[in-house]
């Protein structure tokens, strides 16, 4: 009889210990997980990503103190970052709000522990948070909108994302 209880003991703790290491295994890999809010597009959500990387270490260059690093996230969200991406400065400010509300944390420890400004775009967006992964953009640069309307005329856009107000304006049917 003592030796049924004693194997029973020890199978309920393996079970436990396995049952323990399972759940620890699931909460690493949430920390990867997509957490991206299902109304922000997943090119949107990786451009923001690559734009907000780009424009912080071109507020910080080499700095990489937590002051630096935080003073410089104050106002990332801020559309005049963003004229030269991929989306519109509004858009961009919600992907950016919607990127910061769940990698913040990571952002700041990968840009104060950087050795380098080379890889943090690629360990932040592809690696780290993997915003990027699996997100085609070149699909997106093709769909990107090269004119805009203005006064009811069509104006170019250039590649750079900058409107070229003194360009011949594109003539467009009346409705």
């Amino acid at each position: 009889m003592r030796k049924i209880i004693f194997v029973l003991i020890l199978v309920v703790l393996f079970v436990s210990i396995a049952d323990a290491k399972g759940k620890k295994k699931k909460a690493k890999s949430k920390e990867v997980e997509d957490i991206r809010p299902s109304h922000i597009q997943k090119e949107l959500y990786c451009n923001s990503c690559q734009a907000i990387i780009r424009e912080l270490l071109k507020k910080l260059r080499d700095k990489t103190s937590e002051q630096d690093v935080v003073d410089a996230m104050e106002d990332i969200c801020n559309p005049k970052y963003y004229s030269i991406y991929d989306f519109p400065p509004p858009d961009m400010r919600k992907g950016c709000e919607a990127y910061i509300n769940g990698h913040e944390e990571i952002i700041e420890k990968a840009l104060i522990e950087r050795k380098g400004n080379r890889d943090v775009e690629q360990y932040v967006c592809y690696t780290k948070t993997k915003a990027c992964v699996d997100v085609d953009m070149n699909s997106e640069k093709n769909r990107r909108n090269t004119h805009v309307t203005i006064d009811g005329k069509q104006v170019p856009v250039g590649d750079d994302g900058a409107i070229d107000i003194g360009a011949p304006k594109v003539e467009t049917e009346e409705l």
